[in-house]
């Protein structure tokens, strides 16, 4: 019953603890193709637990941290999952896509967004492989300039 643009606060229960997010609702047709949040800490919030989902703008794709299902569907260990990608950013020009599996980055696994997001700041100015794996198993290796 809410809009685009309305902000709304969402208590999430999690290890025990009632933890409060704020959150931007955004239209369906907006051009990230996310429906995804942006997601602010207001309140009180664990700072030590681990992000959900991040987008990285200069690189112009969205990902999220994957459930144990997921990581069943596709045959993997460990990984984060691409849930959007913007068109004709970096990601999309290297032909990165939607639900495709990030399962490591300069050759360290990757288990979640956070590390992911580290691993990525690191590298401002520079270039990071990136581990692909789709919903058959194929994987692929695509490097990708990050921009400072």
């Amino acid at each position: 019953s809410k809009r685009a643009g309305t902000s709304v606060k969402l208590t999430i229960f999690r290890d025990g603890k009632d933890i409060e997010r704020y959150v931007t609702l955004k239209s369906r047709n907006d051009e990230s193709g996310s429906k995804a949040v942006n997601i602010s800490d207001k309140g009180n919030v664990d700072k030590n637990m681990d992000m959900n989902e991040y987008t990285f703008d200069g690189i112009g794709m969205t990902t999220r941290n994957m459930s144990s299902d997921e990581l069943k569907e596709y045959k993997v260990d460990h990984g984060v999952l691409i849930t959007g990608v913007k068109e004709f950013g970096k990601a999309y020009n290297q032909r990165i896509g939607e639900n495709l599996v990030i399962t490591s980055a300069d050759r360290k696994n990757v288990d979640s967004v956070s590390q992911l997001k580290k691993v990525i700041e690191k590298k401002k100015g520079e270039a990071v492989l990136l581990k692909l794996v789709d919903s058959q198993g194929n994987s692929r290796l695509v490097g990708i300039d990050v921009p400072k």
